[in-house]
């Protein structure tokens, strides 16, 4: 027994050496002597929130929504948002399965208008309600202007995914535009 545990351990460490290797490249560099100052960290910097900002920018595709406790994807989740410096603009449809009819789904539909802007210090994406409506309750409610929400933002190239923690979380593929098809030759 303790053999088998003690060669379970040896495996897991040499299973874990890859992911040490990349942590330890992501850490600080260590003063290098030359007075050359050191790197700044990513996290919490103007640059790597002006590269949020940047990313962010463009149209982006709702793949999936998780608003406690349910969870819609593929065609139960359709949606889109497009983000400018300064605007974003979003819309979603859910179905979500009832239990009055075998097979019937009830549509739920919110779209809106809004500002929108990166807060450094909180690591936040704050947005505010120019104008937003939803029938989530089956009636059509509309937003107050000005309401604000604040979402933890997590963007890697073309994914991205915006949380309010213990609420709801909503992920999106970047829509990139297609290139064009070669021209045919006439023969």
């Amino acid at each position: 027994m303790k053999l088998t545990l003690i060669a379970a351990l040896a495996a897991l460490a040499v299973s874990f050496e890859p992911l040490r290797s990349v942590l330890a490249s992501q850490d600080p560099p260590k003063d290098s002597g030359t007075g050359a100052a050191p790197r700044k960290w990513p996290w919490g910097t103007e640059d790597e929130a002006e590269r949020i900002r940047t990313g962010l920018q463009g149209a982006w595709r709702l793949v999936s929504v998780r608003r406690a406790p349910a969870f819609y994807d593929g065609d139960s989740c359709q949606g889109f948002m497009l983000i400018t410096s300064e605007h974003l603009s979003m819309q979603s449809r859910v179905l979500a399965p009832t239990e009055a009819l075998r097979g019937a789904y009830v549509e739920g539909f919110s779209a809106g208008t809004y500002k929108w802007a990166y807060d450094l210090a909180r690591l936040k994406m704050v947005i505010h309600t120019a104008m937003a409506v939803s029938n989530f309750s089956g009636e059509n409610d509309w937003e107050p202007q000005g309401l604000q929400r604040e979402y933890d933002v997590l963007l890697n190239e073309d994914l991205l995914t915006l949380t309010r923690p213990g609420e709801a979380e909503f992920s999106y593929v970047r829509v990139r535009v297609a290139s064009k098809p070669p021209a045919k030759t006439a023969r």
